[in-house]
């Protein structure tokens, strides 16, 4: 019997063999040859989709997303950049899942921020997915944690102001906005944020921190309000605070009611007040 009669698909099984063996040989070849860069497809459902499935799977599928999210830190990625948009990405689809997931927010707008871009992307991510969760404090709290990390702190003051205003807010976030304003040099600002805050308080003992801070800050209002007096005198501001009670503008530096003393900084040109910690001054 003729071959090709006994094997009929013998000259398919070789063109096959030689078009697989040429495919072989030409990407030996374009390997030698070229480099050709790979990029990872980081896939992620689109979250309005999976926000329409049964309420009764959202909870555990959004559980999923952040524990995905938080092992990423131990994958690799091409760049940081990269490695928190994955981040971010994740924790959208877990928060508009379930906006309860509050660990997911904090990951993907608190932790992930070491320097000054991340912290402004994790105040990006907590104010575009804050809508989730319009009654949570801690949201503005973070917003206003990150910008007080920036050194931007009439911004951090008006997020703690907004953090304060929800239900179950602590009470810090309705006095601490003060420091800031002090320390972005806006004195009478903060004093006036104190004296609006005090007339809606009901509680004695806040109203008592209030009263201290707002005191705190009238008398560094008073020593700087003099400190131009000494200027406009002199032609030059106070080496030290000092100086105003040699010139006869004030009787005596008062006592600081958070701090361990007030005194000038030169190169600011206003008051300061230093920490009771060692080494630290609230500047």
């Amino acid at each position: 019997m003729p071959f090709q009669k006994r094997f009929p698909l013998f000259p398919q099984i070789i063109a096959i063999a030689a078009c697989l063996f040429l495919v072989m040989a030409m990407s030996v070849t374009l390997h030698r040859r070229y480099h050709f860069e790979t990029e990872r497809i980081l896939y992620l459902p689109y979250a309005p989709y999976l926000a329409m499935m049964d309420n009764s799977l959202k909870s555990g599928i959004a559980d999923f997303f952040y524990i995905r999210m938080v092992l990423s830190l131990t994958d690799e990625f091409k760049d940081k950049n990269e490695r928190l948009k994955y981040i971010q990405n994740t924790a959208a689809v877990s928060v508009t899942l379930d906006p309860r997931m509050v660990q997911s927010y904090f990951f993907a707008g608190v932790v992930i921020a070491d320097d000054n871009e991340s912290l402004r992307k994790g105040i990006s991510f907590l104010t575009d997915y804050s809508y989730l969760a319009p009654d949570d404090w801690r949201l503005p709290y973070w917003i206003g944690v990150n910008y007080y990390q920036l050194g931007e702190y009439l911004k951090a003051a008006q997020f703690y102001q907004k953090a304060g205003q929800k239900p179950g807010a602590p009470n810090f976030l309705k006095t601490n906005p003060a420091l800031f304003y002090y320390k972005s040099g806006e004195t009478v600002a903060g004093i006036a944020y104190l004296e609006g805050l005090a007339g809606s308080v009901n509680d004695a003992r806040q109203l008592e921190l209030i009263e201290r801070k707002l005191e705190w800050l009238r008398r560094i209002a008073f020593l700087e309000k003099n400190a131009g007096e000494f200027k406009q005198r002199f032609g030059r501001y106070p080496d030290e605070l000092e100086d105003l009670v040699r010139a006869g503008l004030i009787g005596s530096i008062a006592d600081d009611p958070f701090g361990v003393g007030f005194y000038w900084d030169k190169q600011e040109k206003r008051v300061k007040s230093r920490n009771r910690q060692p080494g630290k001054i609230f500047d």
